[in-house]
């Protein structure tokens, strides 16, 4: 009985070229009569298939030789170890600033300046501004940005006053009443 055959190695993006995903089989010729090829360990192989699927999902299929089918899998390998550290700095500047923000927010507290309590965390509000005042009072529409900005509120329980706060920390803050 004849050993199973080799599966083929299986790579997803990144990947030369911007492939979706890749197979790469490792071929020698079929032993005994019958013409082809038969999946082997990349040891006993003579050639490779490389199967690529592009951006538009169609699967592209190439006969390469050892060295080639070697070339192209350093090249795979490298292109994913570089964007693993690249992902792995991003994560760890994002982990970096989040803790940044946490021990600014920390410091703040927001207290009514008339009362000297402690105010509390009300929600965000969602803002849609319609551009500068110039650009609205032109007849031309084309010139109009609108936008919209986040504020986060923090009330004052006894006197109702209001204070504001735009993005860069996360709310609500530690230091609000509940």
């Amino acid at each position: 009985m004849s050993p199973p055959p080799s599966e083929p190695l299986r790579l997803d993006a990144p990947l030369p070229g911007n492939a979706l995903a890749a197979e790469l089989t490792w071929l020698a010729p079929r032993p005994g009569l019958r013409p082809g090829d038969v999946a082997v360990e990349r040891i006993e192989a003579q050639h490779a298939e490389l199967r690529v699927q592009g951006l538009s999902g169609k699967w592209e299929q190439r006969r390469l030789t050892l060295a080639e089918a070697d070339a192209w899998l350093g090249e795979a390998r490298a292109l994913q170890a570089s964007t693993a550290d690249f992902d792995a700095r991003t994560r760890s500047r994002a982990a970096a600033r989040a803790t940044e923000r946490e021990q600014i927010a920390a410091t703040i507290v927001p207290r009514c300046p008339y009362c000297d309590l402690p105010r509390a965390y009300a929600g965000r509000r969602d803002v849609v501004t319609a551009g500068r005042p110039e650009e609205l009072q032109r007849e031309d529409s084309s010139l109009r940005r609108f936008g919209s900005t986040t504020w986060h509120e923090y009330i004052c329980r006894r006197c109702g006053s209001l204070e504001l706060f735009g993005g860069g920390l996360d709310h609500p803050l530690p230091g609000s009443a509940a």
